[in-house]
């Protein structure tokens, strides 16, 4: 029991946080320039990520990576701390399903229907999608 206890205490405020913190450093260091387009091209993509919501960790490996892409790509999403603010953690389990970052909540233009979507790579090909339609 104790041993789960210092294994898990390890991995999340060694591992994470101070991985996490490193890695955010790192990240705003060598991210890059923002993608520049023209303003018509800009506006559909800010429309397209208006109904688009991300949950994230600050600190968490896979969010940065999907962060890092947003920078980018010069892509604006909502962006909701499910760690730390109570109220997107509850949404985030409560419609989603899981409590597990990054996710992309994609609602319907109309607002009837939500798709969550997990995974790093899925939500960078999906967000890519947007970008190249």
């Amino acid at each position: 029991m104790i041993g789960s206890f210092v294994s898990g205490a390890l991995r999340k405020y060694v591992g994470r946080r101070l991985f996490g913190n490193l890695l955010l450093v790192v990240n705003w260091l060598t991210r890059g320039k923002r993608a520049m387009r023209d303003a018509g091209h800009q506006a559909r993509i800010d429309a397209a990520g208006a109904s688009l919501s991300l949950y994230i960790f600050r600190d968490c490996p896979f969010c940065i990576k999907v962060l890092r892409f947003l920078h980018q790509s010069n892509m604006t999403l909502d962006l909701r701390d499910a760690e730390f603010n109570e109220l997107h953690r509850a949404e985030l389990v409560s419609r989603g399903g899981h409590y597990q970052v990054p996710c992309l909540r994609i609602t319907s233009a109309n607002g009837n229907k939500e798709q969550w979507l997990y995974e790093s790579d899925d939500i960078i090909t999906y967000l890519d999608h947007i970008l190249t339609a």
